[in-house]
Parts: C-alpha cells; sequence; structure tokens
C-alpha cells in the first residue's frame, strides 16, 4: 500500500493527503515494498476506515463517525465476540471496516477488501549472541536500570517537570516509586481507594509512611455511568477495560489536584506501571499455563476437571470467580484452547466457527506456536500487542490535557529490549516477573514477603446494567444504526 488513496483525520478532524512527513510524525511504517501499513507501537492507538477506494487513518473512531455516519454499521461479529470474551480481539472492532492497527498487523488493499497479516517484527528480535538473552549477566540490574533510564529521559525535556506515581501498593508500581521517590521532581503516590483490596490500601499506607513519600488516596464514586457515557461519546469504542471509567476519573481528579498546587500541567507526569505483567511474564495466564502442563502429565486428570462446575459470577466472589475461571481453561484439550477459555467472561454466548474475530484469532495463535516453541512467548506476544492494546489501553484514550502518562514497560525501548527474554529467566524458582519482585523486595524489605500480588480492582455501577450491555446499547444509539454481518 503507497501513499495513494491514504489519508490521515486529524483531531480537528481535516482530512489530509498521506505523505512521508505525516507517516513519521504518526510513527507508522510501510513494508514489503510498500505493500503493507502498520503500526509498531503500543501506546500509539490508530484506526483504519477502508471506504470506496480510499483508506483513512485516525487516533480516534469518532472522527470517522463525523466524517462518514451513514456508512459506518455494527458488526454482529464483533458484538457477539464482545459478549463473550469482554474485549474485541484487534485488528477488528465493533465496526464493519474500521480496524484497529495493533502493533505488527500489515494492513493492504486486495480485491476492494482490507486484508490483515501478522507481521514478523525482526526489528525487535535480538542476535544469538546479544548478551542480555544469552550470557546470563544480571538481568535484575539491566531492568532496573532500563527503568531508571526511561524516568531520567522523560523528566529531561522540561526543567520545571512534575512527577508522580500511580501507586497501588504491587509489585510494579512499588517499583517505580522506588526509583523515582528521591528525585527534585517528585511530587506524591496516587493511591485509588479500592474498597474490595483495603488490606492493599493500608500496606500502600505503611510502604509511604515508611519511605517519607507524600500520598494521595482518590475515592472513586460507586456510581460512574457519567464516566462511562464520556467515555462512549468521546472514544466511540465499547469499554474493553472495566477500569478505564475508574481511571478517566482519577485522571481528573489529579489534573484538579495539581492545578491547585500552581503546577505546569504541561509538564506534569504520572508514573504507571501498565504492561510489566504481560511483557514480563507475569500474567495470571502465565501461571495458568504453569499449571495446566503440571495437569497434563497426569493421565485422565483434565477430563475429571470438566466436570466440575466451571462458572461463577464476579459479583458473588472474585476470588471463586478466579478459580473457576482457570478450572474451565485447565481442562482444555491445548495450550492454545486453554488460553482461549481462560479469556472468556461470558460461558452463555455462542459463536459460530466462522465468526471472523474468533476465526482471525484462533488462525493467528496457530501460527504464533508456529513461531514460538515456548508457550510463555506466544502468552506474552498475544497480550502485548493484541490483548493490551484493545483493552488495557483504553485507560489512557481520555487523559485530560495536560497530564502526561508514562508507561516505562511500553516504551519502544523497553520493549525491544526485554520483548525475546526467555522465560525461564523471568520465571525463577516459582515466582514468576521474578526480576521484578527481586527489586521491589531490595527496595521495600518486609513489605514482600510474598510475591503474591492483587489484581486492580474497584466495583462501580452504571445504571441497571452491565458494562458489556451499557457499551452496546449507547453505541448504537450514538451510532443510529443496527448490527450487520
Amino acid at each position: 500500500m503507497n501513499f495513494s488513496g491514504l489519508y490521515y483525520i486529524n483531531e480537528d478532524g481535516l482530512v489530509i493527503s498521506f505523505n512521508p512527513k505525516i507517516q513519521k510524525n504518526l510513527g507508522l511504517s510501510l513494508c514489503s515494498k510498500g505493500e503493507f501499513v502498520f503500526n509498531r507501537s503500543i501506546k500509539q492507538r490508530f484506526y483504519l476506515f477502508y471506504h470506496k477506494n480510499r483508506v483513512y487513518v485516525t487516533k480516534r473512531i469518532r472522527s470517522f463517525l463525523d466524517f462518514k455516519r451513514n456508512e459506518i454499521s455494527v458488526s454482529l461479529d464483533s458484538s457477539l465476540f464482545y459478549q463473550k470474551f469482554g474485549f474485541i480481539y484487534p485488528p477488528y472492532t465493533l465496526y464493519n471496516n474500521i480496524f484497529l492497527m495493533s502493533p505488527f498487523v500489515g494492513f493492504r488493499i486486495i480485491d476492494g477488501k482490507v486484508d490483515v497479516s501478522t507481521l514478523p517484527f525482526e526489528s525487535l528480535k535480538k542476535d544469538d549472541d546479544d548478551p542480555l538473552t544469552y550470557s546470563g549477566i544480571n538481568l535484575d540490574a539491566h531492568i532496573k536500570g532500563l527503568l531508571a533510564r526511561f524516568v531520567d529521559k522523560s523528566l529531561t525535556q522540561s526543567k520545571t517537570s512534575h512527577l508522580s506515581v500511580l501507586f497501588s501498593g504491587g509489585i510494579d508500581s512499588s517499583v517505580l516509586l522506588a526509583l523515582t521517590k528521591d528525585k527534585r521532581h517528585f511530587d506524591c503516590a496516587y493511591t485509588c481507594n479500592m474498597p474490595t483490596l483495603q488490606s492493599e490500601i493500608e500496606k500502600s499506607k505503611l510502604m509511604c509512611e515508611y519511605a517519607k513519600v507524600n500520598q494521595a488516596i482518590i475515592d472513586v464514586p460507586a456510581d460512574l455511568e457519567c464516566e462511562a457515557e464520556r467515555f462512549l461519546e468521546y472514544s466511540l469504542e465499547p469499554i474493553q477495560d472495566n477500569i478505564a471509567p475508574v481511571l478517566s476519573y482519577v485522571y481528573r481528579e489529579i489534573g484538579s489536584r495539581a492545578a491547585k498546587k500552581d503546577f505546569n500541567l504541561d509538564s506534569y507526569y504520572l508514573l504507571d506501571g501498565q504492561g510489566a505483567d504481560s511483557l514480563l511474564s507475569g500474567l495470571p495466564h502465565d501461571k495458568v499455563y504453569r499449571a495446566y502442563k503440571i495437569i497434563s502429565r497426569v493421565p485422565g486428570l483434565r477430563s475429571v476437571l470438566k466436570f466440575l462446575p466451571q462458572s461463577f459470577k464476579r459479583e458473588r466472589s472474585r476470588l471463586l470467580y478466579r478459580i473457576f475461571k482457570a478450572l474451565s481453561a485447565l481442562s482444555a484439550e491445548n495450550a492454545q484452547s486453554m488460553l482461549v477459555n481462560a479469556l472468556i467472561e461470558n460461558k452463555e454466548v455462542n459463536l459460530k466457527s466462522d465468526n471472523r474475530v474468533l476465526s482471525y484469532m484462533n488462525q493467528e495463535l496457530n501460527e504464533l506456536c508456529c513461531v514460538y516453541d515456548d508457550f510463555h512467548m506466544v502468552i506474552r506476544y498475544f497480550f502485548m500487542f493484541r490483548v493490551l492494546p484493545a483493552r488495557e489501553m483504553q485507560k489512557y484514550v481520555n487523559v485530560p490535557s495536560g497530564i502526561n502518562i508514562l508507561l516505562p514497560f511500553l516504551d519502544d525501548e523497553v520493549v525491544s529490549e526485554l520483548f525475546f527474554t526467555p522465560s525461564n529467566k523471568l520465571i525463577r524458582n516459582g515466582i514468576f516477573k521474578a526480576p521484578m519482585v527481586h527489586i521491589a523486595k531490595s527496595h521495600w524489605p518486609s513489605f514482600f514477603s510474598k510475591s503474591k500480588t492483587s489484581p486492580f480492582a474497584v466495583f462501580y455501577k452504571v445504571g441497571s446494567t452491565n458494562i458489556v450491555e451499557y457499551s452496546l446499547t449507547g453505541l448504537k444509539r450514538l451510532v443510529g444504526n443496527s448490527e450487520s454481518s
């Protein structure tokens, strides 16, 4: 795909013909002699819309609605996939002919249709003799150094910078707080009040007292329907990360508090540990896969698991919900099915085998299993470049102007440095994400006697329904049409 027929819709709604300067500014790439256009960065979210032999690229689906309202229609396949999994697997979105340009998905036009392909990313892969991957250097120290350099590089952009950390008391945010609390730019640690995890809140208070760090706790209201509606109207995306409305509220509160301190918001930075679990083999799915390998060694055990209850409502007990969800995954016939089962949010929704989103996800999983011998690497790719761009990156869709979110674990340099680290260097002695656990323990003695951490969870209401139904109903109203194949 060359620049002919390729257009960019900017934040003001202006349609601009693509050229090398726009391509460079956006960070998009062309490969195979211009045959494919693709995105390399996890942090950059772009959408592609094909209409009447023209390809439009923008940062917000809303721009397409304002530009071609009558041409936007909800995809039935995507809607059903969203109802079953709670997110939509990229590059597909809720809409026909609109695609999320998640990293390393190549887009081209063939016979008047958008064709998508998984592209290799040799630009990230390290040579076999690379010291980080193969020589047994101190990986913990290397990661710590990478994070410290990322923060220093970010702060040197402004002499009047102020830096805060989104702090939960977990492993990742604790490491980031330890590396930044003594810097002259440091402001405070912001903690979101989670009524369901009060023990974590109390631990975070003790840690801040121990480190003599100013902590600001933000109480989130129980009803976030206004935040959810604001998100839908701004993005025109279904809410795929339940935390997105929560953090939308939190960011606005942080901006308000920073403004009261007379800080220059153009140079106010908020450090977030998003992506560490995916990059460093610390996901629950990594743990489920380890259990799956153990169970697979016992003949007939998976068959027994199929007869156990495998569903439980999240609202009744988050712990039991996670246990029964894991049981469903462990009863799968192979690793790919295990991963897919672990992602299911609503087992009552049935998808046809030819559902285009499900088919593409399964196809790509098969391709990744052919590329990587270690399934932990499949999980890493799957979450870093597919699930996270669609789901977790929604947290940063509607950040108030002036607040700059720093995401070290999603930084291109950090990702390229660490992505191909073998899982046996990240999972040691039964400890997942081991380098981060060791760094946290070195800075916070006695606070991490166990490597177990609690997931970020805030429960809230959006009217009388759940977030999936709320999103679909709201978006169909905003778009003004019904579902189509």
